[in-house]
């Protein structure tokens, strides 16, 4: 089964990448791998 993100888990991570958080840190505390957030754009 393939889990998602909510839109609000999004909003929240672009914010959060925004503000100078760590790609890496970010991805491990959502569980997601690092082409999740090159391949979405954020």
């Amino acid at each position: 089964m393939k889990k998602r993100l909510t839109e609000e888990q999004i909003i929240e991570a672009i914010k959060r990448l925004e503000a100078g958080m760590n790609p890496k840190d970010l991805c491990r505390e959502l569980g997601v791998h690092m082409q999740t957030i090159y391949v979405s754009g954020l």
